[in-house]
């Protein structure tokens, strides 16, 4: 039997989040205000990039910048990723191209494969 992990208060823990759960705490978070990769990993979303390019995929307005951080150790971190929600917390309304051609699994675990965009 699979027991889901929990703190001593009953909280449960931030290793069991779903992707789905990820991304609206990473909107929760960005609603406040900017938040870099290494804030959003320590409030439990495991791939702070790619939870981003989803919700960019669904329509919310997220900027990213480059800075640099320093570590609880001191260590300096250049080229971290500061994300920034655009336009309040609700998707915007998508208008540029989009193409998705066979859109399937593939024997390569794949979930789509793209076509580049023709000019």
């Amino acid at each position: 039997m699979q027991t889901t992990p929990r703190h001593r208060d009953g909280a449960i823990s931030s290793r069991v989040l779903s992707a789905a759960q990820q991304r609206a705490l990473v909107i929760e978070i960005l609603s406040r205000r900017p938040a870099h990769t290494h804030e959003l990993r320590a409030n439990g979303i495991s791939h702070p990039a790619g939870r981003v390019n989803e919700l960019r995929m669904a329509g919310y307005a997220i900027q990213s910048a480059r800075v640099s951080t320093v570590d609880s150790d001191g260590f300096t971190h250049r080229g971290v990723a500061l994300y920034s929600l655009v336009g309040g917390a609700s998707p915007a309304l998508y208008q540029g191209p989009a193409i998705v051609v066979g859109a399937s699994y593939g024997s390569s675990g794949s979930y789509a494969t793209k076509a580049p965009l023709s000019r």
